[in-house]
């Protein structure tokens, strides 16, 4: 994705990354969208991805962050690094991506600092054994990608389902309010 001096991306890349992953008949099941927030790397199938907004369409309205898809206003949310849902910083974020699950509803947004592309070949995911999955945790499965100077990049595997159930667990406090061992 390329970005100008201030490191936003530019509008056209954003909209051939909307573009493509509107075309969820032609696009293959394994590439996914990868956002990034701080140290986290999330990644979800493309075929959930519904749009990409910029921040200046992620409002706060009453201590809850909305943002906007197309006639709707939906709940977006920022997680740490270790998986809480926390406010979003004071410094706003570039993105807010939008999901949705099968019915093709978008159902909510992530509020992040990357957002960009991932093709399996590169690095295919590994699903995670149910033995070391924690109970609480989204994360299905992990994807590690070696840049040419060999250092590693750790991105969990998840999909809109996993991250919609994980977030009604945690807005109703069901699940203790414990960080995510994201070493398993």
């Amino acid at each position: 994705m390329k970005t100008d001096n201030s490191g936003k991306a530019s509008a056209c890349a954003v909209d051939n990354m909307v573009n493509s992953a509107a075309e969820k008949s032609t696009t293959p099941p394994d590439e996914w969208i990868v956002i990034s927030n701080g140290a986290l790397n999330l990644a979800l199938p493309i075929g959930q991805l519904v749009m990409i907004n910029e921040r200046e369409k992620v409002m706060v309205r009453k201590g809850l962050v909305i943002t906007i898809a197309g006639q709707r206003r939906l709940p977006a949310y920022c997680l740490s690094d270790d998986l809480q849902v926390q406010p979003p910083p004071s410094s706003p974020l570039r993105y807010c991506v939008v999901f949705a699950e099968e019915n093709g509803e978008p159902q909510w947004g992530l509020l992040c600092d990357r957002v960009r592309r991932s093709a399996p070949q590169q690095s295919p995911p590994r699903t995670l054994p149910m033995l070391i999955r924690h109970p609480d945790s989204p994360i299905n499965g992990v994807m590690i990608e070696t840049a040419t100077d060999a250092t590693q990049t750790w991105i969990f595997t998840t999909t809109a389902q996993a991250v919609t159930h994980y977030l009604e667990r945690s807005l109703r406090n069901e699940s203790p309010n414990r960080p995510v061992d994201m070493a398993c």
